[in-house]
């Protein structure tokens, strides 16, 4: 999975100027209310000319304060860069000043647009419906344009099923399988049978525009039908019980690792964890690996029957974690990684790496807000999956 690297071109009013350093601090106003927030600093790119007269404006006709020469917003420069975080630019660099762009539409709101480098040819429009308490459709699409290398790897050539809430979480949802009569076949795929298959950004875009906030996934790729994943779902009585999840994924990788098999882990977005275990495509089948997971849920359980159970009824749980195995079969789906979920919380179906995997672990620290940065700054715990999944010889443990 590659990260993307393109370097994005929005406005920014420029305001104030640090001779010591040579720096220019670029600022846009809040999208609710005047006041101006500084989005970065900057200073190489400009031409000689420009950088010179940018230097002499501030120094002959700007305010000294503490060292700093500061403007009224007056002056607006296009810059470069990878992106905004925390009051930073990501190797920035000026392209021009340019007095055409007038400084109220210099906004946060506006950054955050340009920056995302939407497609044209999907058509974006209501941003500003709320979608989950304090997030808007905006930053859906502009969470899903940045995911997007790192998550559409995990729905490539797979039948979606979608749950879309077109009036936000706390409204009507539905479920769809079946690709709408209205979606466009340029930028979405279908199956025989008319299911929904996303291989691109656009596509992506698509179903995020019309409401569509969870992707679920099989475990086997429309062309073939066996598997190329493995997936335990721990499922404990609520979140107050995480902790359970926890003990048993550390229970599950100690067995896995025992058996040579590579596994990966990352929170459901709600109240569990999930274990997948990548496998080659076609080294074997669903009855198969029924064999050996239901071999491990209930070593689990016999182990520590006071924790966990796999029995389906929930009325008979007894505030145990559910380790269910049985969601692994021909066609049955389950959340893809860096799915948004629908609780009020903006979560996000998160991967993580198994040293992440502590008591103090809090799956709803993991939202639309900052899933992003977190991969941006760590990487994806599930870069190698692929990769890894080759070595994963798992057709020799179904003897069980």
């Amino acid at each position: 999975m590659v990260k993307d690297k393109k370097l994005a071109c929005h406005s920014g009013i420029i305001a104030q100027y640090n001779p010591s350093n040579g720096y220019f601090a670029v600022q846009a106003f809040e999208d609710q209310g005047s006041s101006l927030i500084t989005i970065g600093k900057c200073k190489h790119g400009l031409s000689k000319a420009s950088s010179s007269m940018l230097h002499e404006l501030f120094q002959q006709k700007g305010e000294e304060k503490n060292g700093e020469y500061h403007l009224p917003p007056a002056v607006v420069g296009k810059i470069r860069t990878l992106g905004v975080e925390s009051g930073e630019m990501r190797e920035p660099e000026f392209q021009q000043i340019d007095p055409s762009i007038e400084v109220k539409d210099c906004t946060v709101s506006q950054v955050e647009l340009d920056l995302a480098q939407f497609p044209g040819s999907v058509p974006i429009k209501n941003l500003q419906k709320e979608l989950w308490p304090r997030l808007t459709k905006k930053d859906l699409l502009i969470y899903m344009r940045h995911i997007a290398p790192y998550m559409l790897p995990f729905l490539k050539d797979k039948a979606l099923t979608i749950i879309r809430a077109p009036d936000g979480v706390t409204k009507e949802t539905f479920f769809q399988k079946q690709i709408p009569d209205y979606a466009p076949r340029d930028v979405l795929e279908t199956t025989e049978v008319n299911e929904i298959v996303c291989n691109r950004l656009e596509g992506l875009l698509w179903l995020a525009n019309h409401g569509s906030i969870e992707y679920h996934v099989p475990f086997q790729r429309v062309c073939c039908e066996q598997p190329n994943e493995i997936v335990f779902d721990l499922d404990p009585p609520n979140r107050e019980h995480f902790y359970l999840a926890i003990h048993a994924a550390h229970l599950l990788k100690q067995i896995l690792d025992d058996l040579d098999l590579i596994s990966f882990v990352k929170t459901s977005g709600n109240k569990g964890l999930q274990v997948f275990i990548p496998i080659k495509e076609g080294s074997v089948t669903y009855e198969e690996t029924a064999l050996i997971t239901e071999g491990i849920a209930n070593i689990m359980v016999e182990a520590h029957p006071d924790n966990y159970t796999t029995e389906r009824l929930k009325k008979n749980r007894n505030e145990r974690l559910y380790v269910d195995y049985v969601q692994h079969g021909k066609d049955k789906t389950l959340i893809a990684p860096y799915s948004p979920r629908l609780q009020i919380e903006g979560t996000i179906s998160t991967p993580l790496y198994w040293h992440e995997l502590t008591e103090d672990l809090d799956p709803t620290n993991y939202t639309l807000s900052n899933v992003v940065t977190r991969v941006r700054d760590i990487g994806c715990p599930f870069a190698s999956y692929s990769e890894l999944g080759n070595n994963n010889e798992w057709s020799h443990y179904c003897v069980w």
